[in-house]
């Protein structure tokens, strides 16, 4: 008999006097309420290697939000990446270090939504925003990238070869949601830009179990 009570992707609400604040869905959550410890868990099985469980801001948020559910004395966060690795990650959190790091959410939220707040584009920031189209921060953010191209790469420096490699990803992943969504548009409405048309993606094509039978008699 398990000696714990365990939640699967239960979605938690951080609230303020009565306003959500954040929420978020841990893969898994693990009350062992005669030891007063919960255990949050969360699985990656991507290739990047992402930001260790002891400086995880995703994972310290999840604590937080399983915290205000299931009150405990001490707080353990465990992160796997099982294509990268098979040790998990651990980092462990004391209450007074949950109510740290939920003045902090609060902190971030109250700066994001205050009068005139500034934004900061970075890769973090701006990953999965849908509003860089019209960010005039992001596009001065990438600006710098473009402002290299009008000379060859071998005459470029360290400095603006390190700057391209750094925001590479977030300026091909802004081309891709951009291109999906033109996409989308000429689709639904045929006569939107005349002088371009959708092509038929590849097929995919699949093999059945009886010929790798007889490659297998081969």
């Amino acid at each position: 008999m398990l000696d714990y009570l365990e939640i699967t992707e239960q979605t938690f609400t951080l609230e303020r006097n009565g306003v959500a604040i954040l929420r978020g869905t841990p893969d898994s959550v693990r009350v062992y309420q005669h030891r007063k410890t919960v255990a949050v868990f969360e699985r990656k099985f991507g290739y990047k290697q992402v930001t260790s469980a002891d400086a995880n801001l995703q994972l310290r948020a999840y604590l937080v939000l399983v915290a205000r559910t299931y009150p405990a004395e001490r707080y353990f966060g465990c992160l796997t990446q099982p294509r990268i690795s098979s040790k998990p990650q651990i980092v462990r959190y004391t209450l007074d270090e949950i109510f740290q790091a939920e003045d902090e959410i609060f902190q971030i939220y109250d700066a994001c939504f205050a009068e005139n707040a500034e934004r900061h584009a970075s890769n973090e920031a701006c990953e999965h925003c849908t509003a860089k189209a019209l960010c005039p921060e992001f596009a001065q953010w990438t600006s710098a990238v473009v402002k290299a191209r009008h000379l060859p790469v071998a005459q470029w420096t360290d400095a603006q070869m390190d700057l391209f490699l750094s925001r590479r990803s977030i300026l091909e992943k802004f081309l891709n949601d951009t291109l999906e969504q033109i996409k989308q548009i000429k689709a639904a409405n045929p006569e939107r830009l005349p002088g371009w048309k959708l092509k038929p993606g590849n097929e995919v094509r699949t093999v059945r179990s009886s010929i790798f039978c007889s490659m297998a008699a081969i």
